[in-house]
């Protein structure tokens, strides 16, 4: 592959790193609930509502005595505020998700362009080495698209190390933000 600009600059340290970052992250949120797709669409919370829900409540701050006794003023601030927290950390994650998926888009690019050159020097290497035959015929199998026969497709990226990293402190890999920064990476 002549083109690997995008693939060249990254190692396997760094995926490493960042699986590791993002187990860490989902550790540190233990509020994080698991809803039902028709729930999820169900509580859905719109911009527009909770704007209006920031602008009741500088509303109500300087005139709080139009709010009846029973009504948890505090409670109501900070439910606002933490949803906008909320809200701003999936925005920021929705934007990590799309350039992560154009990152993948472009290495999976250079992955098909090489691996149509790598299949074509197979099938003409297997014209003169038998034992190359029965695999070029499995691939030819599993380019076809109408062909049942398919590959295992791994979720696990091959070469995970089962223990830490070298260079990467922890138990089992970066378990804190301050885990992070001694391994020289940061949160933004």
């Amino acid at each position: 592959m002549k083109n690997q600009a995008l693939t060249s600059r990254i190692s396997h340290q760094d995926l490493v790193a960042v699986d590791t970052l993002l187990k860490a992250l989902r550790r540190a949120m233990p509020f994080l609930v698991a809803l039902a797709p028709k729930e999820r669409r169900r509580r859905e919370l719109r911009i527009r509502k909770l704007a209006l829900a920031e602008h009741a409540l500088e509303g109500v701050r300087e005139n709080r005595a139009v709010l009846p006794p029973y009504f948890d003023f505090e409670q109501f601030e900070h439910d606002v505020r933490m949803t906008r927290g909320l809200y701003n950390a999936l925005l920021d994650l929705k934007q990590l998700v799309f350039d992560l998926q154009a990152t993948l888009a472009i290495s999976g690019s250079e992955v098909a362009k090489g691996c149509d050159a790598v299949c074509g020097h197979l099938k003409a290497a297997a014209k003169m080495t038998p034992g190359l035959r029965a695999i070029t015929q499995q691939l030819a199998a599993v380019r076809d698209p109408s062909s049942t026969v398919r590959l295992p497709v791994s979720t696990d990226f091959e070469h995970r190390p089962s223990a830490d990293p070298a260079g990467l402190p922890g138990n089992g890999g970066i378990a804190s933000a301050s885990d992070a920064a001694a391994a020289g990476l940061h949160f933004p």
